[in-house]
């Protein structure tokens, strides 16, 4: 274990990994943050086709978001829901 004091010096190993893990899961994707995102879901509760309910609206909030999430994040948010139940 480091202390504050010390430098985290990964080996080359742990270093490709994490090199790896960054393209794989950020940078390979398009960003859409901000502005971008909300105005997507502003166009989404535009549409003629977006329910018109509070349940069906948070049923098709929560699809988009799924699609576009990493399957690594859905297992993690099924996790994190069925430990709060």
């Amino acid at each position: 274990m480091l202390t504050l004091d010390e430098p985290y010096q990964p080996t080359a190993e742990q270093a490709r990994s994490h090199m790896r893990n960054a393209v794989q899961h950020m940078l390979s994707r398009p960003a859409v943050q901000g502005k971008e995102a909300a105005a997507r879901l502003w166009a989404d509760i535009d549409s003629a086709y977006f329910p018109p309910d509070v349940e069906g609206a948070r049923q098709a909030i929560t699809a988009r978001i799924r699609r576009r999430a990493p399957e690594s994040f859905a297992v993690r948010s099924r996790g994190a829901r069925q430990a709060m139940h």
